[in-house]
Formats: C-alpha cells, structure tokens, sequence
C-alpha cells in the first residue's frame, strides 16, 4: 500500500510534467525550438497565484484564471518579441534565447514576489477520498482530472479541426504545409500561445502541493524535457506517457531509498537511456551547437578593447587595495574561469553544457575532502580537485559522444540536477574548509586566483594557435572536416571537455577556500545556466569574453548593490534581457561589439597584407583604377545589390 501511495503522488506530479512536455513538443513540432521558456511560463502563473491567493486574499479560481491569463499572453509575447525577430537563426540560438527567457522571469519574479519561498491556497477542498487505504486528496483529483481533460480537448482540436489539421501537416511537412498555404506564422504563434498556456495551468496545479521557489521550475523543465523524449520532442500522445512515466520512475526511486535527490537520479537515468537507445531523432534536436558568428571576418580592434582593459585595470587594482572589492573580485574571477573553460568547450568545440555550475561544486567540496579528510597541502588539494572535476566532464564526454546540440543540453542539465541535489549530499561529504592563515586576507586570495586565471588564459591561447586549437575549430564545424585534416573529432571533443573541467574545478576549489561553508544550493542548476547565459553575452568564442563576464556580472552587481539597501534582481533581469537582445542584433557577444567600436568619424586604418595573391587574383588582369568624382560616395551594399 506504500508503494501504490508513492506512485499517486508520482502521477500526480507527473500530470505537471505531461502538460509542460506537450507545450514543449507542441512548440518544437513546429518551429524547431526546444523551449526553455516553459518553465518561465510556468514560474511566472505559479507566483502570481501564489501571491493573489494567499497574500492578497484572492478567490483562490479568480486568482487561477489571471494567472493562466497572464502566462498565456507572456508566451504570446515570447514568440512576437523573441521568437520571431530570431526565426532564422540556428535551432541552439534559438533555444539559447529560451533560456535568457528563463533568466529574465526569474529576475521579475524575484523582484515583484520577493525572494522567500512561497506557498499557495488549494483550490479544492480540503480532504481526501479512499480506497481501501489509499488516499488521493481533492487536489491531486484535480491535478489528474484536468489534465486528462486538456489533453482529450487537444487530441480533439488536432484531429476534428481544420486549425488543428493545419498544425499537423506544418509539424509533419514543413515545405509541403507552405505549398498548400498555410501561414506558419499564424501555427507558430498558435503553438506558443498554447504551450504558455499548458504551461500556466501546470505552474497553478502545482504551486498547492509544495512549497514554490524559482529553484522549483528547472526541476520541473527537466522531467518534462524527459517525457517529451518518449516521443523525440515531438509526439504528443508519447509527450504525455513520458510525462506521467517520469513522475511514476520518480516515486518508485524515492519508495525504494531515503537517500536525497535519488530522484534526479532517476530522471538522469533515464534521459541517458533514452539518448543513447534511440537511434532516430529530429535534425533540430541533433544540429551541431553553432551559434551564428557575424563577426567572423578579422577586423582591426578599436578604441573599445581599451576600455575594456581600462576596466580591468581598475577592478584589479580596487581588489587588491580593498578588502570589500577583494571579495567582490573573487567571485567575479571564479565566474571568468568558468566562463574561459565555455569559451573553450561552447565556442571552440561546439559542446554546449548546463553542468559547470556542478562542476564548481565538485571542484568546492573536493577541495574540503583532500583537505580536511585525507590532510593534504593546499597547492597538491587544489589540483587534485581540478583532476576531479575533469574526471567527471570526461564521463560525461563519453557518455555523450554520439549526442549533439539540444541533446547535449537536456543530459547535461540531468547532470547538473543529480549533481546538486544527490551527489553534494552525500552525507560523509565533507562541508567545511579550513583557509590557511596566509590566505585570510581575501586581497591574498583574490592574487591567487587572479595568477590561476591569467595562467589558464596564456596555456588557453597557447593551444587556441597550435595544432590542437585548428583541430577544435575544425570539430567545431564538422567531423568530416575535421577527420580531413587527420583529427580524431571523439578524442578533440573529450580533450576539450576534460580540459574544461579541470578549469572549473580548480575555479571550484578556490571559490571553497573562500567560502569556507559549503552548501549544494550553491551549486545548483541555476547557476550552471547562469554561467551559460554570461558567455553567449559577453563572446562565446572570444577570450575577451571571459574579461567581460569578470566585469559586467562580477563586478557589476556589486557596483549597482552598493547603493541598494534591499535585495534586488535587477541584474538578474539585464542578464536575461541581454542574452536575448544580443542573440538577436549581436550574435558574437558584446566582447566583439565594444572591441571592434569606434567613434563616428574615426577612421580604420588597415595595414595592406604581404601575402601573395589567390590564384584567382593572379589570374585576373589588373588596370589601374580611375580616380573616383570628388563628390561620390562609396556604394553600400544592399541586400538587393548582394541577391
């Protein structure tokens, strides 16, 4: 009977999950974008309920309706701010800018609701019907019943509709729905409208049974990222069997053991399964991890590097002459070296990831265990954190060498969420961290971590111009390309990632020192996207993005806190409105826009190459060119000109 007990609450969580997993298969059915964005919807009417049932005295059905209303037409939002302006650009940026989406209804939630947990009035009953000696309460019925009842109104608008059957055919033959002409705009914002919905009444149901936080939702995005699996992100009935199948395999691993977060172990179990087993899937799921490069061409740098050194400059020198900013240049050096090793793994190798936030943390509490239990010296514990931690990333690489893109993204955020929540309680893990007495001044560790992070940026450009570095942009760009310049791509993918780890976890190990406390919610998924979200800002494939992420995250905050007295989001909400509004206008980062800046009027001198001409060139013969009229100006080039 415990057991049947278990799996009620499991199905009834995963009826949450089966309505996020079918706005996230609705969605990419038809636009090709894995949306992150569920869980904002989702985050956004649970809040709102929350806060109009139980602090506002709202009637708790009254204060359900606005709140799927509110969620509802912030998704329709989404698709015609968002969505729409970056429609043509490759499926990861597009759900890269789901996911600054996530970040910035985080941020509001935050600032409007407060930062405390918060709990919701049911709207059921109070009460429980039986059988025999099994309990389901009023508001678990209500959870299963509606959604079995979305679920049997969506079948039938799919299939006994000529809207629903318009959905369809655009799902199943993009090209031929565009021949028969239906307007894949109008079903574009259909589906976003309806997976906002879904997603709405998902964050409402739950909001009752449990005690709500923005660190909630991601939990939630991953089992329905999960059940949507069964159907390969895209099959609606399978979406809802995954849904409700995830919720179940949860139950039954928490019924089985006591050990914490043996759920998200379950669920990480399970996406690997599903991975790997199935050979078949969507080419948008699979398309390589390429973010659109429009600088690509190699343009002389501007007076806008020397702000950005400038600013460096005066953060370091602030740092080691002031213990508060000492403090503040520690965490912001922490955050640069792992935004250096996603500069390396994102932006050279093609290898998105949502686990280095959890690769800090095995870089922190490595630390505490080599030092605390086996008792060694600092320099030889800090570096076999750094081992661990690659040791980890390099498993991870290996589990994931036939998975790409978006497929790379859901394991990794498996990982992140069984690291947090299973593998940092532990209980023999070790929490606390002695700091040696010539470390207790933050200036001397902020120097240490300062020499590790102006180390790991020489040996980064040391390999970026080797042999080794052509072979990572040739990965980067095809396995064909690079098996034609004799690069095995497996093992320049693994070598990338165990690079990788070791840099965050040795980043891990001096964040430990100085925080001395140990806790897992430091190191959970949201921070792993966090560091995600700073590199596609700042450069994903340039090192002075990892100068900027030091700059405008680590010390910007503070700069703005200063002269706060409450706690605020605002620069969570700026982070996630930059990630989206540079992945739409500036898609290399802004360390690209401010080093390539240059005052109007300033002129750009470029120095003439000495290299020989193309054989093209060589070819061509050449006549000396009239002078121009003293009033033309040059000719811009047009789109039309260039068609």
């Amino acid at each position: 009977m415990e057991l049947l007990q278990a799996l009620v609450v499991g199905v009834v969580v995963g009826g949450s999950y089966a309505l996020l997993a079918l706005g996230v298969s609705l969605i990419f059915s038809t636009t090709g974008v894995l949306s992150f964005a569920q869980a904002a919807f989702a985050m956004f009417a649970a809040y709102f309920y929350s806060w109009a049932s139980a602090e506002k005295q709202w009637n708790p059905w009254l204060a359900a309706l606005v709140a799927v209303a509110i969620g509802t037409v912030y998704g329709l939002a989404v698709e015609r701010i968002v969505i729409r302006q970056i429609a043509e650009s490759s499926p990861v940026t597009r759900m890269v800018a789901t996911v600054g989406v996530l970040a910035v209804t985080q941020g509001v939630v935050l600032q409007l609701f407060g930062f405390q947990p918060k709990a919701a009035e049911s709207l059921a009953p109070e009460g429980s019907i039986f059988l025999g000696d099994l309990g389901i309460s009023y508001q678990q019925l209500l959870v299963l019943g509606t959604t079995a009842v979305l679920v049997a109104l969506l079948a039938a608008f799919l299939t006994r509709t000529r809207l629903g059957l318009a959905v369809r055919a655009s799902a199943q033959s993009p090209g031929g729905s565009r021949l028969v002409g239906i307007d894949r705009v109008r079903i574009a914002r259909l589906n976003w409208g309806a997976g906002a919905f879904l997603a709405s009444v998902a964050g409402v149901l739950i909001a009752p049974l449990t005690i709500i936080s923005v660190a909630t939702f991601p939990g939630l995005l991953l089992g329905a990222l999960a059940g949507s699996l069964f159907g390969a992100v895209g099959g609606l009935t399978l979406a809802v069997v995954g849904g409700f199948s995830v919720g179940a395999l949860e139950a039954l691993a928490a019924n089985q053991t006591s050990t914490i977060g043996i759920r998200s172990v379950a669920v990480l179990g399970l996406v690997l399964l599903l991975l790997i087993v199935r050979r078949r899937w969507p080419a948008d799921l699979t398309a390589a991890a390429s973010i659109e490069d429009a600088g690509a061409a190699r343009r002389p740098f501007g007076p806008g590097l020397l702000v950005i050194l400038g600013l460096a400059g005066w953060a370091v020198y602030r740092s080691l002459t002031d213990t508060y900013w000492a403090s503040v240049g520690i965490v912001a050096l922490v955050y640069g070296i792992a935004a250096l090793a996603l500069v390396l793994l994102t932006g050279w190798a093609g290898q998105l990831s949502l686990m280095h936030g959890m690769l800090l943390g095995v870089g922190a509490f490595g630390l505490a265990e080599y030092l605390d239990r086996w008792d060694l010296p600092l320099a030889v514990a800090v570096l076999l954190a750094g081992i661990t931690a690659a040791v980890v990333a390099g498993l991870v690489s290996l589990v994931g060498l036939r998975l790409r893109g978006a497929q790379l993204i859901i394991v990794t955020l498996a990982v992140a969420a069984a690291g947090s929540n299973w593998l940092f309680e532990l209980g023999w893990l070790e929490r606390s961290v002695q700091r040696p007495d010539n470390l207790m001044d933050d200036r001397r560790l902020f120097a240490v971590l300062l020499g590790a992070a102006a180390l790991f940026t020489l040996v980064t450009v040391l390999l970026r111009h080797g042999p080794w570095g052509r072979a990572l942009q040739a990965v980067a760009r095809s396995d064909s390309v690079a098996e034609h310049f004799g690069a095995n791509p497996h093992l320049v993918r693994f070598q990338a990632w165990v690079l990788s780890g070791f840099m965050t976890g040795v980043a891990g190990a001096l964040y430990g020192l100085y925080l001395t406390v140990l806790q897992p919610s430091m190191f959970g998924v949201l921070l792993s996207i966090s560091l995600l979200l700073y590199v596609v800002t700042c450069g994903r494939a340039s090192l002075l993005g990892p100068v900027v992420v030091v700059l405008l995250f680590g010390y910007g905050p503070a700069i703005y806190t200063t002269s706060q007295t409450n706690a605020t989001a605002i620069p969570s909400i700026i982070s996630g409105v930059a990630v989206v509004a540079i992945l739409a206008f500036f898609p290399t980062g802004l360390a690209d826009l401010v080093a390539r800046w240059r005052p109007r009027g300033t002129a750009r001198r470029v120095a003439p190459t000495p290299s020989s001409p193309t054989p093209a060139a060589a070819a061509t013969p050449t006549h000396p060119e009239p002078a121009p009229a003293p009033a033309a100006r040059p000719l811009k080039r047009s789109r039309e000109l260039v068609s």
